[in-house]
């Protein structure tokens, strides 16, 4: 009768209240995996993800998730729980926490993605720069090259430095192509922008990087061909396959 109503309430999005009728069933049932498995459902819509942490190794051993999917889970809560973090505790908070997680996790890309990005949107440029360019060092991760323009620094050349080291060792590397563009277009290098965003254009699509090589060549009055590349981006956007970023 309870596991009926649990799941009622689940179906009806009342989580708050499913919790409360899990939680007396797992009291009363502990290893009863149908339970188990709604708490883990519940935790999630709630966001409650630390006692999703903790029930993740019962999943496991009952068989109702795998090693795989549980390491997904764990990536999930882990980000939450960054993010969580990051409103009341800000970059000091969240760099104690990061420094408390295993070598594992740390290695993971979307949490360190999720880690730099919640450093960025907390203002702690510096500590982004640095996370990024210790990271780029173990593994040259395309994602993180794509931050570095979003970082808010005074003085862009190390950033740019770091970008020119990066395509002496792999001249293909189109997210550092990218955000080498678009540092030149902030410093009105527009010729070096335009440069860099043609080949990173030409490794792959981004309507972003033809929206930046417009402006590059409209600021050199290359106006017909600014046009021709705004159109592109324009087509790109119309179609349902478009790779934007």
């Amino acid at each position: 009768m309870e596991l009926t109503r649990a799941k009622q309430q689940l179906g009806d999005g009342d989580n708050q209240a499913a919790l409360e009728t899990l939680t007396q069933l797992q009291r009363n049932h502990p290893h009863n995996t149908v339970v188990l498995n709604l708490l883990k459902q519940c935790y999630q819509a709630l966001g409650e993800w630390q006692p999703l942490l903790a029930l993740l190794p019962k999943l496991v051993k009952a068989k109702r998730l795998s090693n795989e999917e549980a390491q997904q889970l764990e990536i999930t809560a882990q980000r939450g729980i960054l993010q969580d973090i990051a409103s009341p505790k800000g970059s000091e908070g969240l760099m104690q926490h990061w420094a408390q997680l295993s070598r594992k996790l740390k290695a993971e890309p979307e949490l360190l993605m999720c880690f730099i990005t919640q450093l960025i949107q907390r203002k702690a440029d510096y500590e982004a720069f640095s996370m990024i360019k210790e990271s780029l060092k173990k593994q040259a991760t395309p994602e993180l090259y794509a931050l570095l323009p979003e970082l808010n620094i005074s003085d862009r050349h190390p950033l740019i430095a770091l970008l020119q080291e990066a395509l002496r060792r792999d001249g293909n590397n189109a997210e550092a192509h990218s955000a080498l563009g678009q540092l030149y277009l902030r410093e009105k290098h527009w010729a070096d922008a335009q440069k860099h965003l043609e080949k990173a254009l030409s490794l792959r699509s981004s309507v972003s990087d033809y929206a930046y090589l417009a402006d590059a060549l409209e600021k050199q009055n290359f106006t017909r061909a600014a046009h021709d590349v705004s159109r592109k981006a324009l087509s790109l956007l119309e179609s349902p396959s478009a790779q934007s970023s």
